[in-house]
């Protein structure tokens, strides 16, 4: 929001802020992307074992349009689920508030990154 906002000249974000602010009529322009993978996991609760168990439910994110949004909905897809009909995203905010909503049953996954995705693991969330 500081760069579109002229506040500062230069900001260092991911990918997809950036396609959707240049989508909206933005000059925003992405000069170089020298991470090639993005290190985030769609986990769920310890207790679904298949995708067909997340129809109905939600997905945690961070914001729509942000990076972990893009993941949950190509995660999504590739186990042959449509986001916004299967399975519904929800906005939560940082790592640990998805990891959080996730243990306390809030929602039925999260997409997550480490450090969080390392605590999901131990406390048996899936991947």
């Amino acid at each position: 929001m500081a760069l579109l906002a002229r506040e500062t000249p230069i900001s260092q974000v991911t990918g997809p802020p950036v396609v959707s602010a240049s989508l909206r009529g933005s000059d925003a322009v992405m000069i170089a992307g020298g991470y090639v993978l993005a290190d985030y996991w769609l986990m769920s609760r310890s207790e679904i074992k298949t995708a067909e168990q997340l129809k109905g439910g939600t997905i945690a994110v961070s914001t729509f349009g942000g990076q972990s949004e893009f993941v949950a909905r190509i995660a999504l897809k590739k186990l042959g689920l449509t986001p916004g009909k299967d399975v519904t995203i929800v906005q939560i905010g940082a790592p640990p508030d998805r990891l959080t909503a996730l243990q306390t049953g809030k929602v039925r996954g999260a997409v997550l990154n480490p450090p969080d995705s390392f605590v999901g693991e131990k406390k048996a969330f899936t991947l």
